[in-house]
């Protein structure tokens, strides 16, 4: 009896076994023809990313971006979770706010904001006569 049931075990076992080994394979043949990688293992600041990427001129609305990500099958995603992540991707340097609630990804000709910061006037900001500290 305790036999029976370890063969059939095995055999379970066995059958995992050979679907794991075909979804794997199938991963491996999509990275051989360039495909990306599942929107549900990316991180959600990735996911993000990924839907900015993907969209027209590289822009997009919170809303636009917490649509797409529940289309793709990212239901546990908020939208407060894509603001987070969008901040997140800012203070990265990778996107900027173009307007209320839409953003852009950088491209190499925006200005660096730490940069402009650098070169602006020790006395951006104080009076005259006022010194910062």
């Amino acid at each position: 009896m305790a036999l029976d049931l370890m063969v059939q075990e095995v055999d379970e076992l066995v059958q995992e076994v050979q679907v794991l080994e075909a979804v794997n394979q199938r991963w491996a043949e999509g990275e051989a023809a360039g495909d990306r990688a599942p929107w549900s293992v990316l991180g959600r600041s990735d996911a993000v990313h990924r839907v900015l990427l993907e969209a027209p001129e590289g822009r997009a609305t919170n809303a636009q971006i917490l649509q797409r990500l529940q289309e793709v099958g990212r239901t546990d995603d908020t939208s407060n979770y894509v603001a987070a992540a969008l901040a997140h991707l800012r203070d990265k340097g990778l996107v900027r706010q173009t307007g209320r609630g839409a953003w852009v990804l950088r491209s190499d000709d925006d200005e660096d904001p730490d940069e402009e910061e650098a070169t602006a006037p020790a006395s951006a900001g104080y009076g005259f006569d006022e010194e910062p500290f």
